[in-house]
Parts: C-alpha cells; structure tokens; sequence
C-alpha cells in the first residue's frame, strides 16, 4: 500500500496515483509524464533486459509504483529519495542475499565527492528526471582531449561539475572512445572503454573486476581527469560514445543503446 501522506503535504489525498497529483500539479506531472522515471518499467532499454532475465527483484526499483518510478516512491513520507533506487548491492545469484558488491554506487560516489553538501536535485530535475539519457548534458559534462604521441595517443576525458563518478549507475554503461585512422572513423585503430565492470565469484557472489571511469571530483575540486594511452600508429580522428545498455542486446536495441557524444581530430598527427 502506497503511502498515503505526502511529504509537505498538509492533508492526506484521496489518491497517491502520479495522475491524480498531476490534477493539481500540472506543470510537475508533464515534465514527470515525459521522464525516464514514468517509463521506468516500459521503456524498451529495460524491457529486453527483463524479457531476457525475467527477475522480479528488478522490479522493486523499475516498477516501484506498479507501472514506473512514480510521485509516491519520492514523495511519500519515509521515503529513502534517490538512495533507494541509485544506491545497492547486487543480490547473490539474482536472488538471494547481498552480495556486498554495489550494483548502482551513484549514492556512494556523490558522499565522497566535492559535491556532498548539495542535494542530488541541484543538478537534477527531480520530475524530467532525463540524466544520462540527456545528450546534451552528457556533452556539456565530458570534455575530451586526444594527442599523438609518436605511435601512441593520449586521451584524457574530464568531467564538469559532475558530482559521481561518469558514466554512473548500472555497471554495464560506459563510455567507449574509438581512435582511427580517419577523421570519419571508418577504420578503429585502438579503444578505451570507461566503465565499472563486476564479475561473478566462484561462490555465487560478485566482485569487482575493474573501474576506469572518469572519478568523482574531490578536495573541493569541480572536475575529475582520467587518462588513457593506446597503441594507435597514424592516428587522425576519435569519436567518443555512451553505451547504455549490456553489450547482449546492443544488437536487438540498435540506436537506442548507443549515443554518439563527441568527435573530433587527434591534436599533433600527422
């Protein structure tokens, strides 16, 4: 049962649907209407994952509110925010206990960052609620610097004002930075791939295996490097991409699961 008193409500509502809240809060249940949180559970990025996988215990974030991320799972008094469904481990086996292995360390990565004394809703609209599904934002967060070096380049991606670790949430998005032989990048000559990558343990638990995403900022810091060298020998061009979904239905999802965010010339090739 859905909570029934709001936070910073007066008055208990007859209805806690997001529809209902929307009747008097118009502008908010547009923007909510059009979210990632109100298609939480029908949007087609989780729909194949969940086709394929079928576990209930995705639901608990996915279809909070029994068709999405509704006005209650935020708003209802008790209510742990955005650590509910941004902040916990991956169950042992898909099923059972913690495996004491974040899935989503967003929370976690924000606390530690420069950025702790201000609320996640300082950068995010908590109702369009778009995050990394923004391409515009994601350009405006990552900037991206290649540069020959004899046979080598070196690629550095620094983040703005970002207060987590980029990209951040599930473990299987990351970012992907393709160095070419053209400026088109027809032909890959090396890739880096930017991400928090777990891997199954022999007992049924997990572990993590690697984390090469661009760090959260610290010590006051309004942005965080992290560098990369690769063999690339005639280098021209780089294109950087955001991949949000795992690798095994980037083939079904297409377009939906690969954003192109930046591209652009090596500095110094020849």
């Amino acid at each position: 049962m859905i909570a029934a008193v709001l936070l910073g409500c007066t008055h208990v509502p007859p209805d806690a649907r997001s529809e209902a809240c929307a009747e008097c809060h118009v502008e908010q249940g547009a923007a909510w209407a059009e979210s990632r949180h109100a298609k939480a559970a029908t949007n087609a990025l989780f729909a194949e994952s969940f086709r394929r996988t079928d576990h209930p215990w995705c639901l608990s974030c996915h279809a909070a509110d029994g068709v999405g991320v509704g006005c209650a799972t935020c708003h209802a008094a008790g209510s742990p925010g955005c650590e509910g469904c941004h902040q916990f481990d991956l169950p042992r086996e898909l099923g059972g206990a913690s495996s004491g292995v974040a899935s989503q360390d967003t929370v976690q990565e924000w606390r530690r960052s420069s950025f702790a004394d201000r609320p996640c809703t300082s950068c995010h609209d908590p109702h369009a609620s778009p995050g990394g599904h923004d391409d515009e934002r994601m350009r405006a967060a990552l900037t991206v610097d290649v540069r020959a070096d004899v046979d080598r380049v070196v690629a550095r991606l620094t983040s703005h004002d970002v207060g987590h670790a980029v990209p951040t949430g599930d473990p299987f998005r990351r970012l992907q930075l393709d160095v070419c032989a053209d400026l088109g990048c027809s032909r890959t000559l090396a890739t880096a791939t930017f991400v928090r990558r777990l891997a199954p343990t022999e007992d049924g638990g997990w572990r993590l295996a690697e984390d090469t995403r661009v760090p959260p900022p610290t010590g006051g810091a309004r942005t965080s490097v992290v560098e990369r060298v690769l063999e690339a020998p005639g280098a021209r061009g780089w294109r950087l991409s955001y991949h949000l979904a795992d690798p095994v239905h980037e083939p079904v999802l297409g377009a939906q699961a690969v954003r192109l965010l930046a591209n652009g010339p090596v500095v110094g090739s020849r």
